[in-house]
C-alpha cells in the first residue's frame, strides 16, 4: 500500500498546457467566438499542426483541403477542436520507450478506443453531442496516466499482476495499492475544471451494470450509457479480463441500448475498421489490436479456464458441478462458431461458400423485411477441365486467382464476391437493379476475356460464362435466396449452351415490380440530387455511407404524410392476412395510393432526406444554406401536400 498523497505531491503529475487550460475555459461559455478560439489555438504551433492534420484526414472526410487553422475550426466544430487540442496536448511519445513505453501504448490505444467507441455509440443514437462524448472515450481513465507518470515503480507491478492474473486494472489496483485510478482520475478532472458530466461518468464508468438500472432516459444519462459503455468496449479490447469484460459488455449493450450479441458483434467490428483513424490522429499504433474474432477467441479460452477452476474448487458441489459442465458445453459450442469464422478460401482468399450462405441469408432477410430487390450474379470458367488436364494444376490454380482478382476489381465493396466451388464463382449484389446487374455481370465477363496468360508462347483462353437473376424475396418465403441463386445458375448454363463466354439474366420480378423500382430509384433523394446536377455520383455515394437510415414501416409513413387515414390502413392489413401480398401493393390495388405515390414512400423509407442533407452540408460536398431549397423543392415535387383526398 502506498499514499495517494505522493501522486499528488509529485513533479511528473500530468498538467494542462494553457492553450488548453484556455480552450476548456472559452467552451464553456455560449457566447464564446469562433475568433476566441482560432486565437487561443495559435499560441501553440503545435497544436495547430496537428488540428490541420486532423482536419485534412479521413476521419473527418472534409471535401476539400483545409488551409487554415481558422478554415479547420469552422468545419470541424469548436467542440471537436478542443477536445483534440485537449487529448494533443497530453500525448508525450517520448513516453513510448523505456520499461513503461507497453504502458503507455497500451493506455492510448485503449483511450483511443473508447473515444471512437463513444463517438460511433453517439452516430448510432443520434446523440447530438458527439464531439464532447468523443473527449470523453478518451479521457474517462485519465487516472492511469496520472499513476504511470507519478508512481511508475509502485504502478509497474500491478499493470504485470493484472496480465498475468487475466484480472482487471481497477481490482487490481484495490488489492495492490489501497486506490484505484478511478479516484485519481476524478480528483485530476475536478482539478482542471472539466465539465461535471465528465467527472460523473469517469467516477462511476467502471462499476457493476446493476449500478446504472435507475437511468430514466433523459439526455444526460445517454451521455453517461455510451461513455460507459464505450469503456467497457475498451476494458474489452485492452484489458486483460476479457472474458469477464465481454460479459460486462453484452450486459450493458442489451440493458443500455436493446443490443443482441450479433449487433454488438457488428458494432465491434465496425468500430474496428474506425479505429485506426483516431489513432492515426494521435500517432498511436493500432497495428497490435486484436480483430473481433480473435478476442472472442481469447475472451472463451479465459472462460474455459474460468469454469474448469471452478469446478475444481466446488468438486463437493453437484449443482455448481453440473454448471460447470454447462459452461464448458457452451464454450465447446463457441470454438465450433470459431472455427466456422474462417470465411476465406485459401486459394483465391475471396470469401468462400459458407460465408456466402450465410450473407445471403441475412440479405434475403433484410429484402424480404423491406421490400427490396436481390442480385446474384454466378459465372464458371469455360472448359476449365480442359485446361486443367492439359496444362496442369498450377496452371489452372493460376487461372482461378486471376479470374478471381479481375472479378474482385468489377465490384462494389458493397458486394460480395464468392469462390462457390472449384471454378464456379457468385456474387451477392446489393441494392441491384435490372440493368445495373446486368452491367456488372457484362463488365465481369469482358474482364475475364481480356486476362492474358501465356504457356508455350500460346495465349490460353480464358472466358466464364455468366448468369444473373434478380427477384424480391417473398414475405411469406415463395422466393428465397436459394432460388434466386439457382436462377442465376440456370441462366449460366444457358450461357454455355449459347456458346459460353456470354451473359444471361433472369428477371423474377413480376410486372408490378418491374414498374415500381425504377420508380423508386428516381425518388430518392441522392438520385434525385444527382439529376438536378446538385451533386456528383461519386460524392453521393460517398455521403450514403455516413447515413444510417432506420427503417420506418410503410404505414407509419404513409400515415405520417397524409396519404392514408388509420381507417384505410387497417383495410389493407386485413388484406394482407387473406392474401399474403405487401402493403404497398394492395394499397395500389385498392385505389388508395397510385404508383407514384407509392413509389416516393418506399424511396423515403430507403433513404431519409433530410440526414442525407445533414451529412451533405457536413461534408462541405453542398452550401449549408442552399441545402434546405433543395430538400423544399425535393419533398415538393416528390410528396406533394394532400395529392390525393384521403378517404375516411
Amino acid at each position: 500500500m502506498i499514499d495517494p498523497q505522493k501522486i499528488w505531491q509529485s513533479a511528473q503529475l500530468p498538467t494542462l498546457p494553457i492553450v488548453a487550460l484556455k480552450l476548456i475555459e472559452l467552451s464553456r461559455s455560449p457566447s464564446t467566438e469562433v475568433s476566441e478560439i482560432v486565437a487561443t489555438i495559435k499560441t501553440d504551433p503545435a497544436i495547430v499542426a496537428r488540428l490541420m492534420k486532423a482536419a485534412n484526414s479521413s476521419f473527418f472526410g472534409l471535401s476539400s483541403k483545409v488551409k487554415s487553422i481558422e478554415q479547420a475550426v469552422v468545419l470541424m466544430g469548436t467542440t471537436a477542436v478542443t477536445a483534440l487540442a485537449l487529448g494533443f496536448s497530453l500525448v508525450d511519445p517520448s513516453t513510448r520507450q523505456g520499461p513503461l513505453g507497453e504502458a503507455y501504448t497500451s493506455y492510448w490505444l485503449q483511450s483511443a478506443v473508447q473515444a471512437m467507441a463513444a463517438k460511433r455509440l453517439a452516430v448510432r443514437t443520434r446523440t447530438a453531442n458527439q464531439d464532447d462524448l468523443f473527449l470523453a472515450g478518451l479521457l474517462v481513465d485519465l487516472g492511469r496516466l496520472a499513476m504511470l507518470k507519478t508512481i511508475p515503480r509502485e504502478y509497474q507491478p500491478v499493470i504485470a499482476t493484472a496480465q498475468e492474473q487475466q484480472q482487471s486494472l481497477v481490482e487490481t489496483e484495490s488489492l495492490l495499492l489501497g486506490f484505484t485510478h478511478v479516484e485519481i482520475g476524478v480528483q485530476m478532472m475536478q482539478r482542471w475544471g472539466l465539465p461535471e458530466a465528465l467527472v460523473k461518468t469517469a467516477a462511476v464508468h467502471h462499476d457493476a451494470p446493476e449500478t446504472f438500472a435507475a437511468c430514466t432516459g433523459t439526455e444526460d444519462d445517454n451521455v453517461l450509457r455510451i461513455t460507459v459503455l464505450a469503456a467497457a468496449v475498451g476494458e474489452y479490447y485492452c484489458g486483460a479480463a476479457k472474458g469477464v469484460a465481454l460479459g460486462r459488455l453484452r450486459k450493458l449493450a442489451a440493458d443500455f441500448f436493446k443490443l443482441s450479441e450479433r449487433d454488438l458483434d457488428e458494432f465491434l467490428c465496425e468500430l474496428r475498421e474506425h479505429v485506426e483513424e483516431i489513432a492515426g490522429l494521435f500517432s498511436i499504433d493500432a497495428q497490435s489490436l486484436p480483430t473481433p474474432s480473435d478476442l472472442l477467441s481469447q475472451a472463451n479460452e479465459q472462460l474455459a479456464l474460468m469454469a474448469v477452476s471452478a469446478q475444481a474448487e466446488t468438486a463437493h458441489a453437484t449443482a455448481r458441478q453440473a454448471a460447470a459442465e454447462h459452461e464448458i458445453r457452451k464454450l465447446e459450442v463457441k470454438h465450433e462458431q470459431l472455427k466456422r469464422l474462417a470465411s476465406r478460401d485459401p486459394l483465391t482468399n475471396l470469401y468462400n461458400r459458407q460465408y456466402f450462405d450465410e450473407a445471403l441469408t441475412r440479405e434475403t432477410e433484410r429484402c424480404a423485411r423491406q421490400a427490396q430487390p436481390l442480385g446474384i450474379i454466378f459465372f464458371d470458367a469455360d472448359r476449365f477441365k480442359q485446361l486443367n488436364d492439359g496444362y496442369g494444376h498450377a496452371v489452372g490454380d493460376d487461372v482461378l486467382k486471376r479470374i478471381s482478382a479481375v472479378a474482385g476489381n468489377m465490384t462494389r465493396g458493397s458486394d460480395i464476391l464468392a469462390r462457390y466451388g472449384g471454378e464456379e464463382f457468385v456474387v451477392l449484389v446489393s441494392q441491384p437493379s435490372e440493368k445495373g446487374l446486368e452491367k456488372l455481370a457484362e463488365r465481369i465477363r469482358a474482364a475475364v476475356a481480356a486476362i492474358e496468360i501465356v504457356q508455350d508462347g500460346k495465349r490460353l483462353p480464358v472466358t466464364v460464362s455468366v448468369g444473373a437473376a434478380i427477384a424480391i424475396p417473398g414475405r411469406m418465403q415463395e422466393t428465397d435466396g436459394a432460388d434466386i441463386v439457382a436462377a442465376a445458375d440456370n441462366a449460366m448454363y444457358t450461357a454455355k449452351q449459347a456458346g459460353r463466354n456470354q451473359v444471361r439474366l433472369r428477371n423474377l420480378l413480376n410486372e408490378f415490380e418491374r414498374q415500381l423500382f425504377p420508380m423508386i430509384l428516381q425518388r430518392r433523394f441522392s438520385r434525385w440530387l444527382v439529376s438536378k446536377g446538385a451533386i456528383d455520383p461519386t460524392n453521393a455515394s460517398r455521403a450514403l455511407l455516413h447515413c444510417q437510415t432506420e427503417h420506418a414501416r410503410l404505414a407509419d409513413l404513409a400515415l405520417q404524410i397524409g396519404l392514408l387515414s388509420a381507417g384505410q390502413v387497417d383495410l389493407i392489413r386485413a388484406k394482407q392476412l387473406e392474401t399474403g401480398l405487401r402493403f404497398g401493393e394492395i394499397a395500389v390495388q385498392l385505389g388508395f395510393l397510385d404508383m407514384p405515390q407509392l413509389a416516393g414512400l418506399l424511396a423515403r423509407q430507403q433513404e431519409n432526406a433530410r440526414e442525407l442533407a445533414v451529412v451533405v452540408a457536413r461534408l462541405g460536398l453542398i452550401n449549408a444554406n442552399r441545402i434546405q431549397t433543395l430538400i423544399d423543392a425535393y419533398e415538393t415535387e416528390i410528396y406533394p401536400a394532400h395529392s390525393v383526398a384521403v378517404r375516411a
